[in-house]
């Protein structure tokens, strides 16, 4: 069985376009997009998801995103 796969998303930008295996990967990226944003004069709206099982990245409604939202004080 494979182990949970997190993302990032929010409506505005989108997703991150990755699968991360480690929450902490998730919080780097989004991380790394809100620097991107900010150095740009912008804000990132993304936040973590983790995936469901057997899903993908590229497979959702473009409205409410992949997975489902968590915190990043959620335990893996």
């Amino acid at each position: 069985m494979a182990g949970k796969r997190y993302t990032t998303w929010g409506p505005v930008r989108g997703d991150c376009g990755h699968e991360h295996r480690t929450m902490r990967a998730a919080c780097e990226c989004v991380e790394r997009d809100q620097r991107g944003c900010a150095k740009q004069g912008g804000y990132t709206d993304r936040h973590l998801r983790v995936l469901d099982p057997g899903h993908t990245v590229n497979e959702h409604d473009t409205t409410q995103g992949p997975g489902r939202m968590i915190k990043p004080e959620e335990a893996e």
